[in-house]
């Protein structure tokens, strides 16, 4: 075996151990603390071999103390519960590549476990899986957020834009009553002549906006006028007020 590739191997294992107690933790790691945690976790590995004492169980259990450092505590009980996260990542990681190597056709045999699949080839398929939680978390949070579908219908032209439930815009025409949406969508812009005041962080100023045909907000019909952002939106196209929504319109969905 070359030493590259056995160091090599560890440190992906670690990659993958450190994400996962830092995903169970619900924190995120800094680059150079994993890098550090990786090339450490992989020269301990080699120590393991050459010194049986750091093989041993104390050993490790030493070892997962001092990694459990890269998460940088704040007290006694945050380092304990980046300690129980490092460790239950590590049962994890353990128990899913025992059942790997069974699934392959491997066997354990003197305490040692063989399997079909070349451990670099299951770290690396494990490696790239671990970037899933992460698109998996973006997903809920958008949704947790209030992400919804707008779609607006004017003059014979339909415009589809995703939409955030913006719960602190309090926007609203002072001629009609009705809440305002604020959009970005320059396709419309050039059409809108309605002033709405509007009050940011940066002072007060004049959003112009417009009276669509149709506006809709996941397929339900609501009654919004629609106002334009000069610059594109942070965090979605759209930004719709909690009073827009059909629930508070008392509309219903087609």
């Amino acid at each position: 075996m070359y030493i590259e590739l056995f160091l090599l191997d560890n440190a992906l294992m670690d990659w993958i151990i450190l994400r996962l107690a830092a995903a169970l933790r619900g924190r995120r790691l800094a680059g150079w603390h994993t890098a550090m945690g990786c090339i450490l976790g992989a020269l301990y590995a080699l120590l393991a071999v050459y010194w049986q004492p750091a093989g041993s169980l104390p050993g490790k259990a030493a070892f997962g103390c001092a990694l459990a450092l890269a998460f940088s505590p704040k007290g006694f009980k945050d380092y304990a519960l980046c300690v129980v996260c490092l460790f239950g990542a590590a049962f994890a990681v353990g128990g899913l590549a025992f059942a790997l190597a069974l699934a392959t056709g491997g066997r354990m045999e003197k305490g040692a476990i063989w399997s079909g699949l070349p451990l670099r080839t299951a770290l690396c398929i494990a490696l790239l899986a671990s970037f899933l939680p992460r698109m998996a978390r973006s997903i809920l949070r958008r949704r947790q957020q209030g992400c919804a579908r707008l779609e607006i219908e004017h003059r014979g032209a339909c415009y589809r834009l995703e939409a955030l439930i913006d719960s602190g815009s309090s926007l609203f025409d002072p001629l009609s009553g009705l809440p305002v949406i604020v959009a970005y969508l320059p396709a419309l812009s050039a059409e809108a002549s309605l002033p709405i005041p509007a009050q940011t962080l940066g002072g007060g100023g004049i959003l112009y906006a417009l009276r669509p045909q149709r506006v809709y907000l996941d397929g339900a019909r609501i009654n919004a006028v629609l106002a334009f952002s000069p610059e594109p939106l942070q965090r979605a196209q759209a930004l719709v007020p909690p009073a827009a929504l059909p629930i508070a319109t008392g509309e219903r969905s087609l």
